[in-house]
């Protein structure tokens, strides 16, 4: 393994793995550069965090995938009274959309 000549200072390193954004622009993407040569401050990096932190981000992405925004179709949908599963399916299909709004007009104008 080559030798790079220079590695990311304790302090910085642990900084940077808590809070990306509280390091300058410059200083980050070298860290990044850096990074991607050098195993033994990506083992660092991995020791240097908080490790509550990663679980939490973890759990942050996984309920953003379990919890899509709905689309503009989906909240129409719901706010004209069509709840659950029935807009869901609807939004997701566009072949069964004008069967669906056909369906709803039809009972509309019945009600």
């Amino acid at each position: 393994m080559t030798d790079i000549g220079w590695h990311v200072p304790p302090a910085l390193l642990a900084r940077f793995a808590d809070d990306p954004g509280a390091v300058d622009d410059m200083s980050a993407s070298a860290i990044e550069a850096h990074l991607v040569a050098c195993a033994g401050c990506r083992r660092a990096l991995t020791g240097a965090g908080d490790p509550g932190l990663l679980e939490t981000s973890w759990a942050a992405v996984a309920d953003r995938i379990d919890r899509p925004r709905p689309a503009v179709f989906e909240r129409l949908l719901g706010r004209l009274g069509i709840g659950g599963g029935c807009t869901r399916l609807l939004a997701a299909t566009p072949a069964l959309r004008a069967a669906g709004l056909g369906a709803v007009a039809v009972l509309a104008i019945a009600a």
